[in-house]
């Protein structure tokens, strides 16, 4: 194969990063028919899995892909996986291929991101969809397959999706502190209107206390900036608290 990024001082590379590189540049209709056959098969090299690493690693400027591509392709590959195949840690691993640090602005290529995660998300059982974003019923925790996805969300996003899972499945506490404290955080208080949201929301949980409430309310004025935030969102802790 070529030199890596074209530099003679490089390593060539291997046969199979090439072919998918260019496969998927140059014919990827042949590609995605490649990994139906490669999906069927219980043990294949390359694997389905190799082939959408790479496609999603792939940042050649000669025919590139744009991102839309690449989401579009990445979930086409995720159909064609038999329904046995399709389990809790095959799904992590196509949403961490998910691309990430998406621009506010790059409204359409968001959109298509949610849509995929969603779309992979669907294919599993209930059950196990509510183990991989809010962990089991009876354990509920902050799971992996959610902080992947959020982390690569611009705030706002990450938030509006949140909110959309807490309408199928209640989410944990440490869920709720990873959103405050990971996702929304921020320096100068840009986001401190996401954190009351949140801490608003965490409030009318079931089960709540005066405990677990002021808990979190520590854990928000870690986080808030804005006094006017932080005010009302005191006056909430008190209403709540009665």
């Amino acid at each position: 194969g070529p030199h890596f990024a074209y530099l003679p001082t490089r390593s060539r590379i291997g046969f199979w990063e090439t072919l998918a590189s260019w496969g998927w540049r140059h014919r990827p209709t042949e590609m995605l028919d490649l990994c139906r056959e490669l999906a069927a098969k219980t043990y294949a090299h390359p694997s389905v899995q190799d082939l959408a690493e790479k496609l999603m690693e792939n940042t050649s400027t000669r025919f590139y892909l744009t991102t839309t591509q690449k989401i579009n392709y990445l979930v086409n590959i995720w159909s064609q996986l038999p329904a046995a195949q399709k389990n809790g840690d095959q799904l992590s691993e196509f949403v961490a291929m998910l691309p990430k640090d998406l621009k506010e602005h790059r409204v359409d290529e968001l959109n298509n991101l949610v849509a995929a995660f969603w779309k992979i998300v669907a294919d599993v059982g209930r059950s196990a969809r509510r183990e991989l974003l809010v962990g089991q019923e009876a354990q509920p925790k902050c799971t992996q397959t959610w902080t992947t996805f959020a982390k690569k969300l611009p705030p706002p996003v990450a938030v509006d999706q949140f909110f959309r899972v807490l309408q199928e499945f209640d989410a944990a506490c440490p869920t709720y502190k990873f959103m405050i404290e990971s996702v929304c955080a921020s320096e100068d208080g840009r986001h401190d209107r996401l954190l009351q949201r949140i801490y608003e929301r965490y409030l009318k949980k079931d089960g709540m206390n005066a405990v677990r409430a002021c808990s979190m309310f520590q854990v928000f004025l870690d986080c808030a900036r804005s006094r006017d935030v932080i005010q009302s969102s005191f006056d909430m802790l008190l209403q709540h608290l009665g």
